[in-house]
């Protein structure tokens, strides 16, 4: 089974790191999980998944591929300490963050991000980060982990760096207070739904700064459309729903690095690898959009020329 994103007959500079805009780094990584293991599954489910997403991006009203698309070389961390995983995924990044590559990181557990998000930090300084998860991720340790997936964000925070995390259903006391101490501004999803949720939305992305880091959580979507995860929380995105804010971050914001984290694959059921592959291939379409690395083609506006 092909281990690139997408089929090769798709990219035609994707086959080299050096011509490649996107670059998409697998990681396959499940030691910072707190109940169910799978996550180091979800890297090599996604990548097959992606042989079968069509070229042309209906979503986003391109080809996203004609930008190269590379996949690097996946590494794990199992059987090495933490920290040490840490360090090698920060080199990685920067690696191709100094090659001026869009970097698209595919885990693996949530855990991934803070080093993620550090080596953006070093070649993008002062950048926000989104986050759309069902959780807040804002733990100082979680059972005795400080490099657990529910400790990222706090760890990023601690760095002065904003975060605006969405689409929130699991939210304790002790979040709101630390919050409120903190740059993050918490988006409970119930607010998002009374309020009006692009209006909502919007609001909260004027607390980021003009260049975002985007990370997300699969458990952000509603269990009903992407049940692979470890931590199901009902009541969250349709997949229309995220596509939508998706657009408005890249209408308003620039995007300079991204991840899609938390995906377990659940044996005998195939949609939620080909869901998580389209939403990846999503983000690219978006990003190569707002990069001008392709154009827009909107089919309804070819047929009317005919």
């Amino acid at each position: 089974m092909d281990t690139r994103f997408t089929s090769s007959e798709f990219t035609p500079h994707g086959t080299t790191l050096e011509a490649a805009k996107i670059v998409v780094l697998p990681l396959p990584y499940d030691l910072g999980l707190s109940w169910m293991p799978g996550t180091r599954l979800g890297p090599r489910a996604i990548l097959e998944a992606s042989q079968e997403v069509e070229r042309f991006n209906y979503d986003t009203f391109c080809y996203p591929a004609d930008a190269g698309i590379a996949t690097a070389p996946a590494f794990g961390g199992r059987g090495e300490e933490i920290p040490t995983y840490e360090s090698r995924i920060q080199a990685a990044a920067e690696q191709y963050l100094e090659q001026g590559k869009f970097l698209y990181s595919i885990g693996g557990d949530h855990s991934i991000t803070y080093p993620l998000v550090m080596a953006h930090l070093k070649y993008h300084p002062g950048i926000g980060v989104l986050h759309l998860d069902a959780h807040t991720d804002l733990w100082p340790t979680y059972q005795g982990m400080n490099s657990s997936h529910a400790t990222p964000m706090y760890r990023i925070v601690q760095t002065g760096t904003k975060i605006v995390s969405a689409g929130l259903r699991v939210i304790t006391p002790e979040d709101y207070e630390r919050a409120a101490e903190l740059p993050v501004k918490l988006l409970p999803m119930y607010k998002m739904r009374r309020g009006g949720m692009m209006h909502q939305f919007e609001d909260a992305l004027e607390f980021l700064p003009e260049r975002v880091y985007l990370s997300l959580d699969c458990d952000a979507l509603d269990p009903s459309e992407m049940p692979a995860v470890g931590t199901p929380i009902p009541g969250g995105f349709r997949f229309d729903e995220l596509l939508e804010l998706l657009e408005m971050l890249f209408a308003k914001k620039t995007v300079v690095g991204a991840d899609l984290v938390e995906f377990s694959p659940m044996p005998g059921l195939h949609f939620p690898q080909m869901t998580a592959a389209q939403l990846a291939y999503d983000v690219m379409g978006l990003k190569s959009l707002q990069a001008g690395w392709v154009p827009e083609i909107n089919p309804e506006r070819v047929l009317q020329r005919v």
